[in-house]
């Protein structure tokens, strides 16, 4: 991902502006460069940045040492860090009394670099002592990573024994990044190591450093024989472990689709893939994957993630659907998704913060391939700036057929700019604007969009501030329209007018089925001419009067005919 995607994830934005006087250095400029990174890519440069504290010279200054020339000259700083985190990873410990750390070799000018700090709050032996804990359980599990690599004393086997570990618990459901110590005042009774995310992290770190962009670093603090074997072993084990959890994950068959329900545990396969830049593990990931609706929806993912997904499902052969609803991905994460988007003819990001601008971004994306059917926005920070681009997709893909875009900030000028793409296109079916504060203008335009339409046969309005004059609109469009079938005006200001209008469209339309009219204002006067205009009418299925201005009493006189529904 980008410098700005993970800055999106609050311990990643502390740690790259902690270190923004190297990005100063290395890029001599005043903004963060707009390069690709990754997460070891981000811990590699806060341990370099603390590392050269020690050094006399202001990393400002041209003579700061490159990195190769800090961990090499720092191997046993990095050693006995890394010792000390290895044990406490091993044990669920993250907190380490004086006698421990001296044991670990851990000099007084290894502790003033700041990796370790002094914990606040802890009883010990000896009441005078001092007990430490690493700045962030992140950074222990890095170090950790570190030490399984560099040291002499782990043979290949016991490499991957945090692997073996990481039994899969969907019950607890893991975020990504543990917020417990970047609380103001964090609950000292809190357990960092109360799930398997520590041991989740040094698997990711252990990937990262053993990549072959990072081997040019590694080499110079461990042979290169070893870092051969222990690279073998690992891309092994991931080439065996990607092959065994996709055959596991759930799957099942829903028309054209072949659907996996994907589970957070795959979530951390992904990101320890693209940890290891391997295109090879990538394209088999792809391979094995055998389905072509991916469903990562509650997966606690962010931008960064969509990095990782991106590496690997850019290496299938066939168009494909992805459902991202209900994570965290925002603009940038749409950004991160642009290599995919040649492939996606489903794209669903339903309550993931994305605003106007990454709006633009699947705009232009999705225009240059024309082959999205179905598109999903519900509930974001959408404004009619969006809605203009929106628009523009449903008038250039006539591919796309469905459009959930409720929920979202548009009002009147978003909701024209819309209803006219409807308007146009030959091939939208679904439309789904619930919750978007369109008002009797934005309704009169999809009033008109209505008429003789071809294609659309779903349509939602409900929420949208619509009353008489809106209501009137689209129930005269009704009379001109043979293509709806269901249509919600749910939780909207339709008063007994409003009623009259759709009981004079009911005696002329006979194609529409459902007809939800629930919390608006129709009393029992508009709710008995409803009633006898389905004499006249033997197609529609229903209309839902639920929430309306009738009494419990007045239940009864609508009661003989089973279609108005009322309760």
């Amino acid at each position: 991902p980008s410098l700005c995607s993970l800055c999106s994830i609050p311990l990643f934005c502390w740690i790259i502006f902690k270190s923004f006087d190297h990005f100063h250095f290395m890029y001599d400029c005043e903004q963060l460069p707009d390069c690709s990174v990754n997460v070891t890519d981000i811990f590699l440069l806060i341990t370099e940045v603390f590392l050269n504290r020690s050094v006399k010279t202001n990393l400002v200054k041209k003579g700061t040492r490159s990195q190769t020339e800090t961990f090499k000259s720092r191997k046993e700083t990095l050693l006995s860090l890394g010792r000390a985190a290895h044990h406490g990873i091993e044990k669920s410990l993250y907190v380490f009394e004086q006698d421990e750390i001296t044991s670990f070799g851990v000099s007084e000018k290894d502790l003033q670099l700041g990796i370790l700090k002094t914990s606040q709050g802890y009883s010990t032996r000896a009441e005078l002592d001092s007990t430490y804990e690493f700045f962030h359980v992140t950074l222990q599990s890095f170090f950790a990573a570190l030490f399984l690599i560099i040291s002499d004393c782990i043979s290949t086997d016991e490499l991957l024994k945090f692997f073996s570990m990481c039994t899969v618990d969907e019950r607890n459901h893991c975020r990504l990044f543990p917020l417990l110590c970047l609380r103001p005042n964090p609950v000292r009774n809190d357990n960092p190591f109360q799930n398997n995310e520590h041991l989740q992290f040094t698997n990711l770190f252990l990937c990262g450093l053993l990549s072959k962009p990072n081997q040019r670093l590694i080499q110079h603090l461990v042979l290169p024989l070893i870092i051969k074997k222990k690279r073998r072993v690992l891309r092994q084990y991931l080439t065996n472990s990607v092959k065994s959890h996709l055959r596991s994950l759930p799957r099942s068959k829903h028309g054209l689709y072949k659907w996996i329900q994907a589970k957070p545990q795959f979530l951390w396969m992904l990101r320890c893939i693209y940890e290891t830049q391997s295109e090879k593990v990538g394209r088999l990931a792809a391979k094995n994957l055998c389905a072509n609706y991916i469903k990562l929806t509650f997966c606690n993912a962010c931008s960064a993630d969509c990095s990782a997904m991106s590496f690997v499902v850019y290496h299938f052969q066939k168009e494909f659907a992805l459902d991202l609803d209900n994570n965290n991905i925002n603009d940038y994460g749409v950004k991160e998704l642009v290599p995919c988007f040649s492939k996606l003819i489903v794209i669903r990001l339903s309550v993931n913060q994305i605003t106007d601008n990454g709006v633009k971004v699947l705009s232009e994306e999705l225009k240059k391939y024309k082959i999205i059917t179905t598109l999903g926005l519900y509930k974001n920070q959408i404004t009619d700036v969006g809605a203009k681009y929106v628009a523009s997709i449903i008038e250039e893909c006539s591919s796309l057929t469905c459009l959930k875009i409720g929920c979202n900030r548009i009002t009147v000028e978003g909701g024209k700019s819309l209803a006219f793409a409807v308007q146009k296109s030959r091939t939208i079916a679904d439309v789904g604007m619930w919750g978007n504060k369109i008002g009797d203008e934005g309704a009169k335009a999809f009033a008109d969009a209505l008429k003789n339409h071809p294609s659309l046969t779903n349509l939602s309005l409900s929420c949208g501030g619509i009353s008489t004059s809106g209501g009137r609109s689209i129930a005269e469009a009704l009379q001109e329209n043979t293509s709806v079938r269901i249509f919600w005006l749910t939780e909207n200001e339709l008063n007994d007018e409003s009623a009259e209008s759709f009981a004079e469209m009911l005696k002329v339309n006979r194609t529409l089925k459902h007809l939800w009219l629930i919390q608006n204002k129709i009393t029992i006067k508009g709710a008995i001419c409803l009633k006898e205009a389905l004499k006249e009418n033997s197609h529609i299925n229903e209309i839902c009067l639920n929430g309306n201005l009738l009494e419990e009493a007045q239940f009864k006189l609508l009661e003989d005919e089973a279609r108005i529904i009322c309760f």
